[in-house]
């Protein structure tokens, strides 16, 4: 059977944790990204930035990265910006920008646009949803998307399904559990594995076995394991050491928690590191 949307009822989840952080960036390279594909859109420095009004009002390690650039930046400004411009590609796409889309987003960002909203941007293209149904079925079945499967699920992802749907309908679907000796006990503790990194516990054991056997789809016990905190808390030390070369703090993480945990995004969260100025740091020479 194959693999598609047509295993997972497309939610309005509130979360958004993105399978590629626990991804070699190298994987991105060979997933697809040989087309020009991204214009800024014209409105973009003038529109809210999603990350930016979620983050407002509250104490954040990174609302640094809410601010906007300068309209009529200086050499020194522009050659940071198309630093950033290029590693968040490099981070997020696998491959650099064109020099039409580096001259676009550099435009945008001369405009007034924030790194928050150009990396938000980048976040939400086709080419980012490709990749990720690319790295999934790389990753959890060992293979490449078929053509079907790859079109449905970047449609899907496209329209605004979480990338947890994706991962939740590959571990549940019928390949997986078979490359994981079609038991309900062993395709578990390959689950837990996958997404928190140990083996269930005894008592956390029974209680997913009793659901399978009670009816439960293994889809949703997929998803409902990416929507605890053990799983959030290893998606930010994944995605902070990804794009900061760090673990985060311990305020940092707390405060990060408490902000998914009230709706935020990880989107937003990846978005925020990758427009903060530590982030840029990393990239461009000050």
């Amino acid at each position: 059977m194959r693999v598609t949307p047509s295993w997972w009822t497309v939610r309005s989840a509130r979360y958004w944790l993105v399978v590629a952080a626990a991804v070699p960036v190298g994987l991105l390279a060979g997933a697809l990204l040989t087309t020009h594909f991204a214009r800024p859109p014209a409105d973009l420095a003038s529109r809210p930035s999603a990350t930016t009004a979620a983050f407002a009002g509250t104490p954040s390690p990174h609302s640094e990265a809410a601010s906007p650039q300068p309209a009529n930046t200086d050499q020194a400004t522009r050659a940071r910006n198309a630093a950033f411009v290029r590693a968040a590609y490099a981070d997020t796409l696998g491959a650099p920008p064109s020099q039409d889309e580096l001259n676009g987003w550099l435009a945008a960002l001369d405009s007034g646009a924030s790194r928050v909203q150009v990396a938000a941007a980048l976040l939400v293209t086709p080419q980012y949803a490709a990749a990720l149904t690319n790295i999934a079925f790389q990753r959890l079945l060992g293979r490449n998307a078929d053509s079907d499967a790859a079109a449905a699920w970047t449609a899907a992802l496209k329209a605004g399904a979480p990338p947890e749907q994706l991962v939740a309908g590959v571990l549940g679907s019928n390949e997986y559990y078979g490359q994981h000796s079609n038991t309900d006990a062993t395709w578990l503790g390959a689950l837990f594995r996958e997404l928190l990194g140990r083996d269930p516990t005894p008592a956390e054991r029974a209680a997913q076995l009793a659901a399978l056997s009670s009816g439960a789809r293994r889809e949703d016990i997929a998803y409902g394991l990416s929507l605890t905190d053990e799983y959030r808390r290893h998606f930010l030390d994944l995605v902070y050491q990804q794009y900061l070369g760090r673990a985060p703090t311990a305020d940092e993480q707390r405060w990060l928690l408490d902000a998914m945990t009230a709706g935020q995004s990880s989107a937003a969260v990846r978005a925020a590191l990758l427009g903060s100025d530590e982030y840029l740091r990393r990239h461009a020479a000050a």
